[in-house]
Parts: structure tokens; C-alpha cells; sequence
């Protein structure tokens, strides 16, 4: 499989509390084959999982946007992430919209999307898509932004 993005392509993780950065699929590289079985692991337990999200016009992989478990927690965890060089471009904004609104027929009631403060383009992205921010929790060591969503 082509590599079509490496850990370094996704500079966020490694400041962030997120356990992506320790990921086998982002530190082997960020392929078609591993995407793929990860989302099929997710989708055969859960019935959820996270979307790869590609451009249009190449099928290039650029990043994901979806859902996954978060245990020990009691919620189900919204997020994304791209490759820098996609940064800016209104993908996350866009994806996010459409994700989300698929939330009701996956038979979920509440998503959640944690947010590093620091990682202002996630923040301008939940802004943007009207998820309700709660507060601040207590995040491995850190604080984090918590935003909640009902849509069920």
C-alpha cells in the first residue's frame, strides 16, 4: 500500500493528550490498508467507526471523520484528523457536517468531541458545525475543551 501520509503529517498528536500519535496505523504510516481494517474492526464491533475523508477529484486520502468508542468513558467520541498540507481548506468543516448528521441512522443518541484548547482548528471546526461547547474536563494530566452533541 502507498504511504499517503506519515506521523509527521499530523503535527497536532504529537503535543496533543490524544493516543493517536501511539497509534500502529499512524506510526507505521497512514494507508489505504490500515484505514480500512481499523474501520472494519470498528464497523463489526460497534456498528460505527471513523470515514475516511478523500478529495474528490483524485480519491486522494487525507485524512478521517467519524466515530469511535472511547472506554473507559461512557460516550462515543466524534473526531478528525488530516494531513497538514489539508489544513485550512474547509475539508474538516465539511466532513464534519456530513458525519454528524449521520449519527441518528448508526443508532447513536450523543456524540462527544474532546478538544485540545491549543488545537484551534478543531475549535473553529466544532464553532462552525453549532456543537454546544459544555466545559472543561480534566484530560490525562491536561484540561480539555468538551463539546456535546445530542442527536438522537
Amino acid at each position: 500500500m502507498e504511504v499517503v501520509a506519515s506521523k509527521q503529517d499530523f503535527p497536532i498528536y504529537r503535543r496533543s493528550r490524544s493516543n493517536l500519535c501511539e497509534s500502529p496505523r499512524l506510526s507505521r504510516g497512514f494507508t489505504y490498508g490500515n484505514y480500512v481494517m481499523a474501520a472494519i474492526e470498528g464497523y463489526r464491533n460497534l456498528g460505527y467507526s471513523r470515514f475516511a475523508v478523500e478529495l474528490k477529484e483524485s480519491g486522494t486520502l487525507i485524512g478521517y471523520c467519524g466515530f469511535r468508542d472511547s472506554r473507559p468513558w461512557d460516550y462515543v467520541d466524534f473526531g478528525w484528523a488530516y494531513a497538514k498540507r489539508y489544513w485550512r481548506r474547509g475539508y474538516a468543516t465539511e466532513a464534519a457536517r456530513a458525519v454528524l448528521s449521520s449519527a441518528p441512522a448508526l443508532g447513536l443518541d450523543r456524540v462527544v468531541c474532546v478538544v485540545d484548547p491549543e488545537n484551534v482548528g478543531s475549535r473553529r471546526v466544532v464553532e462552525k458545525i453549532d456543537m454546544p461547547f459544555v466545559g472543561y474536563i480534566n484530560c490525562e494530566g491536561g484540561v480539555a475543551m468538551r463539546y456535546v452533541e445530542d442527536v438522537g
